[in-house]
């Protein structure tokens, strides 16, 4: 298995970087940042996964050191990772929390499967529905006390559907400067 470098905001992991292993470079997979869906059992999860009609592209094994994890998608090909740390538990950040992710958001073929697939799965609960006009409907979710994000149909220009992830940030006070070497002119 490549290096796994996790990625720590304050005390706590919040990401990791490795080489992208053979077998994906060989499958023609990009470089992607993908999502980890925590689960007490990566086995069993992965199992339900399948049976649901999810696709396992690396069965569950183990990261030396970090967990157990294993590679899926969902129905709709969204593809996100489990992770069964071998770490004691930590209790849940608040969203609001610098430097870790606030929002998750996921572009799909069917926003409405896709929620019927995340809340069966794993319990999440709808949060509410906006309709977009043009866009069609972002469907908003809860899953747990300090995680939600939203779904909807992914649209033209991105070609298959995909997690995205937003981090928070500390707003900042700083005005932004002009260059002294940029010019503007009308």
């Amino acid at each position: 298995m490549p290096r796994y470098i996790v990625m720590n905001s304050s005390v706590r992991g919040v990401g990791g970087l490795m080489t992208m292993p053979e077998d994906a470079a060989k499958m023609g997979m990009p470089p992607a940042w993908l999502g980890y869906i925590y689960t007490k059992d990566v086995d069993a999860s992965t199992k339900a996964l399948e049976q649901a009609g999810g696709t396992i592209h690396r069965a569950p094994d183990d990261i030396p050191g970090v967990g157990r994890f294993a590679v899926v998608a969902d129905p709709q090909g969204a593809t996100f990772m489990f992770l069964q740390p071998n770490q004691p538990e930590q209790p849940p950040v608040a969203a609001t929390t610098p430097g870790h992710i606030g929002w998750h958001e996921l572009y799909t073929s069917d926003w409405k499967a896709a929620f019927d697939f995340y809340s069966s799965q794993f319990g999440w609960e709808s949060a509410g529905e906006f309709d977009m006009g043009e866009m069609g409907i972002y469907k908003t979710f809860g899953a747990g006390p300090e995680s939600g994000g939203g779904m909807m149909n992914k649209p033209p220009q991105i070609p298959v559907p995909v997690w995205l992830f937003y981090f928070t940030s500390t707003p900042s006070t700083r005005r932004p400067s002009a260059s002294p070497t940029m010019a503007v002119r009308s």
